[in-house]
């Protein structure tokens, strides 16, 4: 009997263990910081890498700040000296694959700021995928991208 018990408790966790890695995050963000500014300035750039864990293409649908007024994702390709907002939906990440918002790339725009950030403080920013997974980030404010 104990046995069957044991045999049964091993079934059940076996059968649990793609559900359980299922329910693990779809993106995970990397090199993740926001540019400090000039003081007065009205807004902040952000910079990450995002990879894609899944098997399928997700689409980056919303990002928001409860440090911001609000995000925006642009682009770096500039249409007569200034730069386009590329749409909130759509920005695509293929499978297992990586999405790069770094300067003269795409980058995220964070306007208003609720208070004056400095290098060392922490920005919080919440993303939205198009398979309904969500990932919330802590962001360094700095002068210089990791690394320098």
């Amino acid at each position: 009997m104990r046995d069957k018990l044991v045999l049964l408790i091993c079934l059940l966790t076996a059968a649990a263990a793609p559900a359980l890695h299922a329910d693990g995050p779809a993106v995970s963000a990397t090199h993740v910081w926001v540019h400090e500014t000039s003081p007065g300035s009205g807004e902040m750039l952000g910079y990450m890498t995002l990879e894609n864990l899944t098997g399928q293409s997700l689409a980056l649908e919303q990002i928001e700040s409860p440090d911001f007024a609000s995000v925006m994702l642009h682009s770096g390709a500039s249409s007569q000296g200034s730069n386009q907002e590329l749409p909130k939906a759509g920005l695509s990440i293929a499978a297992h694959q990586s999405l790069h918002l770094a300067p003269d790339q795409s980058y995220l725009v964070l306007t208003k700021p609720a208070k004056k950030l400095y290098e060392g403080d922490l920005v919080t920013l919440m993303l939205s995928f198009s398979d309904g997974s969500s990932l919330t980030i802590i962001a360094p404010v700095r002068q210089e991208p990791p690394g320098n």
